[in-house]
């Protein structure tokens, strides 16, 4: 009798114990599927990088607002990783500073971390990407006719242009300031861009600024006229877009229809006047101004 209610009793325990291994088996097996298709995270990301200005951008393609992120970068047999609670990690002068390399090619993946740091899940397939700096533009200002600004962090140099008559005109300087009265007087937008002499550091967009100049001709240098070619040549600092001719009778032309090129002392122009010339007579010349100028410029002797 005491067999017999020992068996049944240990049969019992048996179920018992068949019953919970079987309930833990099915909890784990639920556990294990919440985990890899529920609460585990899409696949792995993909990132993208993103240029905005001089701002560089590292972008997660597929946010997950229950995760952080991990950017690696990896070059050769070294890797450099940033974690970021955000799915854009912005490449800071500080980046660059602490690990990051400017002009190396960096294979980028991304991961997704829990609030320990925890990776979940896998890396993204990696983009291939060479970082190079932008330098920012260099803010502009004016005061009595004097062009400056400040300094830009990284520029070695800058561009200074402007479009006059039928020509972009560029000056190069290492300074801050550009004086407005070298260039003929007129309204102008001038651009001033932050350069670089090393590698892999990109020359700024342009600053613009409208300016509007009244500015008084000098006069011409020098002005012959060979009485075998009929061939006015002019020579004079600055660069115009006619000439004013007049005789000692009073007559009066204009002159727009010549060569000009660059000389020692500026500019040189030859016009020929064979058709309005006459031996004899007394010319002057007179660097005529763009229609936004007051002044004409002092007139300057013929000579033959």
């Amino acid at each position: 009798m005491y067999n017999t209610t020992m068996s049944k009793i240990n049969k019992k325990q048996k179920i018992i114990i068949i019953s919970v291994v079987s309930a833990l088996l099915v909890i784990t097996a639920i556990i294990l599927f919440l985990c890899l298709y529920v609460f585990k995270p899409k696949s792995a990301p993909s990132v993208e990088v993103i240029l905005a200005g001089e701002q560089v951008f590292v972008k997660v393609d597929e946010p997950e607002k229950d995760y952080a992120y991990r950017f690696r970068f990896q070059e050769n047999n070294n890797e450099v990783c940033y974690d970021s609670s955000t799915s854009v990690l912005n490449i800071t002068e500080e980046l660059w500073q602490e690990n990051l390399k400017i002009g190396v090619q960096y294979n980028i993946s991304v991961c997704y971390i829990d609030s320990g740091g925890v990776l979940c899940g896998d890396y993204s397939q990696p983009i291939e990407y060479t970082f190079n700096i932008k330098l920012s533009s260099p803010v502009l200002s004016i005061n009595e006719n004097i062009l400056s600004w400040e300094e830009v962090r990284g520029a070695d140099y800058y561009n200074v242009s402007y479009y006059f008559i039928d020509r972009t005109f560029n000056i190069s300087t290492s300074t801050l300031q550009f004086d407005l009265t070298t260039i003929p007087g007129g309204k102008y937008n001038v651009n001033v861009t932050s350069c670089s002499n090393k590698e892999n550091f990109q020359q700024s967009q342009e600053s613009q600024i409208t300016v509007e100049l009244n500015h008084n001709l000098m006069p011409f240098l020098s002005a012959t006229i060979n009485p075998q070619t009929f061939i006015l040549t002019v020579d004079g600092n600055e660069y115009i877009p006619a000439i004013r001719l007049t005789d000692d009778v009073g007559n009066s032309y204009l002159l727009k229809d010549f060569s000009i090129e660059k000389s020692s002392n500026g500019w040189r122009y030859r016009i020929d006047v064979k058709a309005i010339y006459v031996s004899g007579r007394t010319y002057y010349v007179n660097p005529e101004p763009f229609e936004f100028n007051s002044y004409q410029g002092q007139t300057t002797k013929v000579s033959l």
